[in-house]
């Protein structure tokens, strides 16, 4: 490794360990360390980071099929550091929504009696196929090089790559053909159990949920499809870009430029997509409930979430970098660019769990309504205009992470930079040449 290199993975490793401080305070009060208890909702940052993983997972695993499934050569070098990101992303699915649960090993339940009635545990079940899918593509499209590479080096090295290898020392050209006939067939079917069942599921478990405003509807999963695809091509193009650089190596120009031109394309589809979510639901014949969460997240106590990390940070900013020159000529601006659409799709996550569970799903009551006779002693409300009981049931404080829901996430994600930093030195992540 170089000195930059090193550097890099020595940060992340410190920044790993001092912050799985936060994990030990978890188990130690369990949820009670956040700030869930003193506001109106039950969802808050471990939730919006699990959704965003999610995203970040299909998006790098659907850049990985234009390799692998349509054999798109451009993206060639791209393609084995795109399932990569995909299988650390899917981990820190895990990561993330673990310490949101009061019992933490109970995430088996989905497993053990699952209940496919709810589409939490037809999630589970598909992040297992999903994964099995992943692991299998990476396997068989580095196999070759673990064969390879078992007869090169000497050591631990030579161990663990015959290791993987299962004992082989000689890989034919049939052999190899036949890998790849196996790894474009789990391609393809990965698309439509990443697009629909991983991502497209995540989407319905909030889109199915009838009384929530700006959940329900066909329009979340698809939704959810799209920002999977742009974040994820964001962060192949990132981690890809910023690791080569620190290895000292240069990036492919043609994979980096492609990636831009595909993010690029991307951040307008998800634009368009905002502007008419924004318009609909200000629109005067919307429901007030929709109106209402609408105006939370451009004007209320979010808005620095909308303007400013998702349009500024998210979209203005690395459309600028991205689009002002070939992004090639500069790769370390591109992958700031990459870093940056992350971010914004994180502001994106956040305002759609957070905002919607400020306000009540329960509709209006007229005023003469004795509430005291309804099953809790009153009902918190207020009377609007025109004489009916809006119920709210958001009088507590507004949510916002504690410090140590903030250092669990960034333990999190300093965790899984480090164990993708460490992989891509150990792994074949290029196709190498054989004799």
């Amino acid at each position: 490794m170089g000195k930059k290199y090193v550097a890099w993975v020595v940060a992340l490793f410190i920044l790993a360990l001092a912050t799985g401080y936060g994990w030990y305070v978890r188990i130690l009060y369990n949820l009670k360390i956040t700030a869930l208890s003193q506001s109106s909702t039950a969802w808050g940052m471990w939730i919006s980071f699990y959704i965003l993983f999610v995203g970040l997972s299909a998006g790098a695993f659907l850049v990985s099929t234009l390799v692998y499934g349509f054999n798109l050569k451009e993206f060639e070098k791209v393609g084995r550091y795109a399932l990569l990101t995909a299988i650390l992303s899917l981990l820190g699915v895990l990561l993330s929504i673990l310490p949101d649960l009061g019992r933490m090993e109970r995430f088996l339940n989905i497993y053990l009696s699952p209940n496919f009635n709810s589409w939490m545990a037809i999630e589970g079940w598909m992040y297992l196929i999903y994964i099995i899918i992943l692991l299998l593509e990476l396997y068989l499209v580095s196999r070759r090089d673990f064969v390879h590479l078992s007869n090169k080096v000497g050591g631990f090295k030579a161990s663990i790559y015959r290791l993987l290898a299962l004992g082989k020392t000689e890989y034919s050209e049939a052999e190899y053909e036949r890998d790849r006939k196996a790894v474009r067939v789990l391609a393809l079917i990965g698309i439509p159990v990443a697009a629909i069942g991983v991502h497209g599921g995540t989407g319905a478990i909030f889109g199915v949920v009838g009384w929530r405003p700006i959940w329900f509807g066909a329009y979340t999963p698809i939704y959810f499809v799209l920002s999977a695809l742009f974040s994820g091509a964001a962060l192949v193009l990132a981690l890809y870009t910023a690791t080569n650089l620190l290895q000292g190596r240069s990036p492919d120009p043609e994979a980096v430029d492609s990636l831009a031109k595909i993010v690029v394309f991307l951040a307008f589809i998800e634009l368009f997509f905002i502007f008419w979510e924004v318009v609909t639901n200000l629109w005067f014949t919307a429901p007030e409930f929709e109106k209402e969460v609408m105006k939370i997240i451009l004007f209320g106590p979010y808005w620095w979430v909308f303007w400013i990390i998702e349009i500024i940070i998210g979209f203005i900013i690395p459309l600028g970098i991205l689009m002002a020159k070939k992004p090639s000529s500069n790769p370390w601006l591109a992958a700031l660019a990459g870093v940056l659409v992350v971010i914004g799709i994180t502001g994106i996550r956040f305002n759609i769990v957070l905002p919607t569970l400020v306000e009540t799903p329960f509709p209006v009551m007229p005023v003469e309504w004795d509430i005291k006779k309804m099953p809790w002693p009153s009902v918190p409300g207020y009377v609007s205009g025109d004489s009916v009981w809006v119920t709210n049931f958001s009088q507590g404080t507004y949510y916002f992470p504690t410090i140590w829901e903030t250092l669990i996430q960034i333990s999190v994600i300093a965790t899984l930079l480090l164990l993708y930093s460490l992989l891509v030195k150990f792994l074949p992540m290029e196709v190498m040449e054989h004799e």
